[in-house]
């Protein structure tokens, strides 16, 4: 089977994130977003049971129109005062909708959710059930939603885990977000033992057959088992000499 290339959200999360640590430590006035935003724009959340809400001027919005990853946006926020950020990474966003968190953002709706202390990060694992992200408006010039995730600690941070409630943004760039999705991405979704169920990230081959297969998601879901063929008795000639 030929190797099929996977994006990784971790490279689309920790650039963005790293920046909001630099622009915080350095005091930037620059107004939110590429080209200036509203005065009004807010990103807040509840982050391990403490409220968190981004200085205005370090609310940022920058995106992708690259062909791997159409209409990808990776909202930003920074509490200088606390020195914690949370950045948002979402895709395939085409107008008002609910996706998941913890999902490759190169193939599938949804995104990865990011947060910084300091030098530590946490990030959304591939399950497909890190949390939700629901888009309320997304026109040429302005992006709202609410959102929930529980972040994994990265290269030892601690706590091991981040909790992320309550997130709210509401974010209007005056001289426009980037551009919009051309296409939808790609889901697997089931219910399983009455829970559902996402599909992390998936991989396609054999394009020209439709064949794809779903991507890693945590906890496993199904395992699989073989049947072995009933075993034969060994057999052997034996031949006389007379």
């Amino acid at each position: 089977m030929p190797e099929v290339a996977r994006e990784d959200p971790l490279i689309q999360a920790r650039p963005a994130a790293a920046a909001l640590v630099t622009a915080g430590c350095g005091g930037s006035d620059d107004p939110a977003g590429p080209d200036g935003g509203g005065g009004d724009n807010t990103f807040t959340a509840t982050i391990d049971g403490q409220a968190w809400a981004s200085d205005t001027n370090l609310i940022g919005v920058s995106g992708s129109a690259s062909p791997t990853r159409p209409g990808t946006l990776t909202l930003s926020g920074y509490q200088s005062s606390s020195g914690r950020a949370i950045t948002l990474s979402l895709s395939f966003f085409i107008g008002p909708a609910t996706q998941p968190l913890g999902v490759n953002v190169g193939t599938t709706p949804g995104g990865v959710g990011t947060v910084m202390v300091s030098t530590d990060s946490w990030l959304t694992p591939l399950s497909g059930a890190a949390g939700f992200v629901t888009l309320s408006a997304r026109t040429d010039e302005r992006i709202a939603g609410t959102f929930h995730f529980t972040a994994d600690a990265l290269a030892g941070a601690v706590p091991a885990t981040r909790s992320v409630t309550a997130g709210a943004f509401d974010i209007t760039i005056d001289a426009g977000l980037p551009p919009l999705p051309t296409g939808v991405g790609s889901t697997a979704v089931a219910t399983v033992g009455g829970a559902p169920w996402y599909a992390a990230t998936i991989v396609g081959f054999m394009p020209a057959a439709g064949v794809f297969s779903p991507g890693p998601t945590t906890p496993p879901t199904r395992s699989r088992s073989r049947r072995r063929s009933p075993s034969r008795p060994a057999t052997r000639t034996v031949s006389r000499r007379r």
